[in-house]
């Protein structure tokens, strides 16, 4: 496992971010907190209805890192349109 952190560390120097999709589960968790030892940027959270499971754990890690937070919820109709 430690070296996987070392080189996602390596890769991680490389880029700079903006914002990053948190969906609050353990690989965006990880990548955020990576890319937070290095960088400023935004977490944006994208998800379908007002309870979706990924909003509570996503506002939990922006909390923890210090991160601006930003949410978009799309009905089914919305993201179907975007699609088109």
């Amino acid at each position: 496992m430690v070296k996987v952190v070392e080189v996602l560390d390596k890769v991680v120097k490389d880029y700079s971010v903006e914002s990053i999709l948190l969906s609050g589960e353990v690989d965006t968790s990880v990548l955020a907190c990576m890319f937070r030892r290095y960088f400023n940027f935004h977490a944006l959270v994208v998800g379908f209805g007002k309870d979706f499971p990924d909003l509570k754990y996503a506002k939990l890690v922006a909390k923890k890192l210090g991160l601006p937070f930003h949410v978009k919820i799309f009905n089914v109709k919305e993201a179907l349109r975007q699609l088109e």
